[in-house]
């Protein structure tokens, strides 16, 4: 059987689209996270990329993105140094 699955070493994701996240990131510390929602090399504005939002594969991404969104928050508001380290940093950038 055929080995379908790209290595994981150095791959490097092609993320294309936009938002306004750009423009915040100049004025506050922005992150961001990217998971698996989707079937690699589909494309999102099309049927087939409208139909993965129901499948099992997007519920699990998006459910673990919040989570990872979550437990980051939770650990700066514990760490509340982290804003201010994060603060420091883009002003020096």
């Amino acid at each position: 059987m055929a080995n379908w699955l790209e290595p994981i070493e150095g791959f490097q994701p092609l993320l294309t689209g936009s938002s306004d996240v750009g423009d915040v990131s100049w004025i506050v510390p922005t992150a961001q996270y990217i998971t698996a929602c989707f079937v690699l090399g589909s494309p999102l504005q099309s049927w087939r990329g409208l139909h993965f939002g129901s499948t099992s594969i997007a519920h699990k991404g998006m459910l673990h993105a919040g989570k990872v969104i979550a437990a980051t928050a939770v650990e700066v508001l514990q760490n509340p140094e982290l804003i201010e380290k994060a603060k420091t940093e883009l002003k020096e950038r």
